[in-house]
């Protein structure tokens, strides 16, 4: 009974060490895949940014995070987005605006004042 015992103590042995050694294959590969996976969502993040697709680029971003939130190049991608969205417009990009008429002071009361 004690050699049995010990052949199934052993078989125990054995088989944990295989299983640690494919779980830490396992994670390696998934770790590559993340950044492998990362990368590309940034790179079609920066694509869809460069073209004007302001929500391609966002979701992009968002993609990139989530296959990565570990990592920080997904949240660039992210800020980037943000800073092109909310941008202030220069004077330069800004659309010219007409000036006001003037007014009359007979004009006030058309307007209900």
């Amino acid at each position: 009974m004690k050699f049995l015992s010990m052949i199934v103590g052993a078989g125990l042995l054995v088989a944990a060490i295989v299983l640690s050694f494919v779980v830490s294959s396992n994670g390696e590969t998934i770790i590559a895949n993340q950044k492998k996976l990362t990368t590309e969502y940034v790179s079609k993040s920066d694509t869809a940014l460069q073209n004007g697709d302001i929500s391609s680029a966002l979701k992009y971003a968002k993609l990139a995070i989530s296959a990565n939130p570990k990592g920080t190049a997904g949240f660039d991608a992210y800020n980037k987005v943000m800073e092109a969205k909310y941008k202030p417009a220069t004077q330069e990009t800004a659309a010219p605006v007409a000036p006001a008429p003037d007014m009359s002071e007979d004009d006030s009361a058309d307007m209900g004042c």
